[in-house]
Order: structure tokens, then sequence, then C-alpha cells
């Protein structure tokens, strides 16, 4: 039995190098995969539930990439503007980044605005907006 732990021992010592290397690079491996939230059934493709499925949206913005109701924003009106694209309905407010379709119990409207919400925070009776849509994301305000 000696002599089986003696040899096991010389060759640990005589081959220190490669075995250091080895699990230094299983270490990096497992951290990798750590890192990135794989497991070895996410490689498998075998997922114990379909629930913990990651869906991963990707959106494509190209630098300098204008809309054309952008220029609108460089008018002079933009109440008028954003009236005119709202008509009434969310969709055509939503168009162009100086409008934003806001609302509160009384009003829906479209009327000048950014990401930050609407330009003025009440409607023309005075009333608080409660929420506005932006591009077609909605926010509340608080």
């Amino acid at each position: 039995m000696v002599n089986i732990f003696g040899s096991m021992i010389e060759s640990i010592k005589s081959n220190w190098g490669e075995i250091l290397v080895g699990i230094t690079l299983i270490i990096i491996l497992l951290l990798t995969l750590s890192l990135y939230g794989m497991t070895f059934e996410d490689i498998n493709g075998m997922l114990k539930n379909s629930e913990n499925k990651k869906v991963d949206t990707i959106e494509i913005i190209y630098e300098g990439m204008t809309n054309k109701f952008d220029d609108l924003c460089n008018k002079d009106d933009l109440e008028g503007v954003c009236s005119n694209l709202g008509k009434g309905k969310q969709p055509g407010c939503n168009v162009a980044k100086c409008c934003v379709w806001a609302k509160n119990k009384n009003t829906a409207e479209c009327v000048e605005g950014d990401e930050s919400g609407p330009m003025f925070k009440q409607d023309k009776n005075g009333m608080k907006y409660d929420e506005y849509y932006f591009l077609g994301k909605n926010h509340k305000i608080e």
C-alpha cells in the first residue's frame, strides 16, 4: 500500500506544472459559465422548467438615425404640432420625440413633452396628469 502512495506522490511531483495548468483551466471554465449564468443543462438544451427560459430582445439603433416626424419638433408651434399629431389618438401622438400622450381621469391628449414627461404637468382645466406615453412606452407621474 505504501508503494502505491509513494508512486502517486512521485508522479504528482514530476507533473505538478501540467496538473496546475489543468486545474486553472477548469476553474476559469467554471467561472466563465457562472458569470454568464450558464449551466450544463443549458448547454445540453434540456431545461427542466420551460418557464425559466430567458428571452432577450435586441433593439438596433443606428447612430444618426432620424425619424421623419422629428423634423416637426423644430417648428415654432409645438402645441399645434402635437395636437395635430394626436387628433384624439395615442399612436399618432407617439411618433415624434417632442410630443407625449398625457392622461388623467378626465383627459387624454397629445401635448408637448419628452422622455421626462409633459412640458406642462396639468391639463387646461388645472388637473395634474397621472401618466404619459413617450414613443409608445407608458410612464407614471409621481
